[in-house]
Parts: structure tokens; C-alpha cells; sequence
């Protein structure tokens, strides 16, 4: 993954992340609900916090984002943002009593993001997660794997969704689960060009590759996602805590 494509999809999408992110507010509000259980989670990280628009009712809190287009956005709802990556957070071991992160971990190497959240936590610290996994989107890849392959003549290079077991295991190596769960979320939008913007236009494009001239592909995709034409993710919950 080229985290400078990473980190230039996301600027671009700052402007409008909050209008298409809809998937993304809900997931988010699950998150909320778990951190509302803890008593006093302050200082807490919202890691790959984005434009931060759930965090209006934590504003002392620390927000950190790959795109510093998406911490200008978070600036509106957070007294604290950093611009850095979260495989190497720029905070000093057992800083925060709470580290939470949604719908970011997918576009960071999990190992080494989950062991930097538990150094930065305090002893008995909370991290709350919440990952799209594998088989997420997978109605729109297929189709577009498919027009490709039919088009170009070989297969594209996509974005892969990370392993719901190794992220597991990653965080009970190094946390103590408190809970786990699984959730579908999805969206039945009337048109594939409407579809598509609920994955483009909050930056969710292809690391792998700046956009290429693929008009024939394109065309074909849209007949092909035509006839299943959903958005689907599929959400890992996760509580653990620092012991």
C-alpha cells in the first residue's frame, strides 16, 4: 500500500467526508456507546480520527489523522489533532486512558498500529475498534475485478481488507478482550454512481494505483454492479484492556 496515495485520497476527501460517510456515523455511534461505559476515559485518542464529527461530545480529546486536510476538519470538533501515522504515534508511553478507532485501522499495518496503542494507554487503559474485514465491498470488487479482467486482460490490483482472526489475535497477544462482536451494515443506493460515491468521495480509493484512463472498464463495471448494486461492509467490535 503506497500511504502517500493514502494520504492524498483522504485530503481530497475532507471537503465532503461527512456526506457520504453514512456507513461510517453509524459504525461510530457503536463505538460511542462502549466508551459512554467508561467512567472518565479522558485523556482519550481518536485514532485516524478523521473529520471528527462523532467527537463533539468529547472535545478534550486527542484526535491523530494520516491527512491533514481531515485534522483541519477535526480542529471544528477536537482541542487537540495531530497530522502523523499511527504506526508511530507521536505520544510518550502510557499517555491515555482510552484509545479508540474506527473504520482506520484497515489502511494501517495492524501489528504495529496496535502495539503503539498499547503503549500509549495507561495500565488498565481501553482501546475500542472498529474494523471493516474481509468480504466488506465485496459485491462492488467483484464487479470490478470482473469488467477489468474482461477489458484489460488481467486482473487489478484492489485494496484487501484485513484478516477478522489476525486482527484478533493481534489484540489479545497484547490486550485483554473484553468484548468482541460482528455487525453487517449495508446501503441499497438507487444508482452504481451514487454507490460509488459512498466509497470515493470519503477517500476510500485504490492505494495501490493512481486512477488510470479505464473508460471500456469503467462501463462495464457499471453494468455488472448494476445488477447487485449494494454497499455492504462487514464490521469487527472490539474491546480490550491494557493489563
Amino acid at each position: 500500500m503506497q500511504r502517500k496515495i493514502v494520504r492524498r485520497n483522504f485530503s481530497k476527501a475532507a471537503a465532503e467526508y461527512n456526506r457520504y460517510a453514512v456507513i461510517q456515523t453509524e459504525v461510530f455511534k457503536e463505538i460511542l456507546k462502549r466508551l459512554d461505559l467508561i467512567k472518565n476515559p479522558h485523556p482519550l485518542l481518536d485514532l485516524g480520527c478523521g473529520t471528527a464529527e462523532g467527537m463533539k461530545g468529547y472535545p478534550q480529546s486527542f484526535g491523530i489523522d494520516i491527512s491533514f486536510d481531515m485534522c483541519k476538519k477535526a480542529k471544528e470538533n477536537l482541542s487537540f489533532t495531530v497530522c502523523a501515522e499511527g504506526e508511530k504515534l507521536p505520544f510518550k508511553n502510557e499517555s491515555f486512558k482510552a484509545v479508540i478507532s474506527s473504520f482506520s485501522l484497515q489502511w494501517m499495518e495492524v501489528e504495529r498500529a496496535i502495539r503503539e496503542a498499547h503503549r500509549v494507554l495507561k495500565k488498565d487503559g481501553i482501546l475500542i475498534l472498529a474494523v471493516p474485514v474481509k468480504g466488506s465491498l465485496e459485491e462492488l470488487f467483484n464487479a470490478w475485478q470482473k469488467a477489468f479482467l474482461e477489458t484489460k486482460g488481467k486482473k487489478d490490483i484492489l485494496f484487501q481488507f484485513p484478516d477478522e482472526n489476525k486482527i484478533f489475535e493481534t489484540v489479545k497477544e497484547n490486550f485483554e478482550i473484553v468484548e468482541a462482536g460482528r455487525k453487517e451494515y449495508i446501503l441499497f443506493p438507487e444508482r452504481v454512481e451514487e454507490a460509488v460515491k459512498f466509497v470515493t468521495k470519503i477517500g476510500a480509493k485504490n492505494p495501490h494505483r493512481p486512477p488510470l484512463p479505464l473508460k471500456s472498464t469503467v462501463k462495464r463495471f457499471k453494468e455488472l454492479f448494476s445488477q447487485n448494486c449494494v454497499i455492504k461492509y462487514k464490521v469487527l467490535f472490539l474491546t480490550a484492556k491494557k493489563v
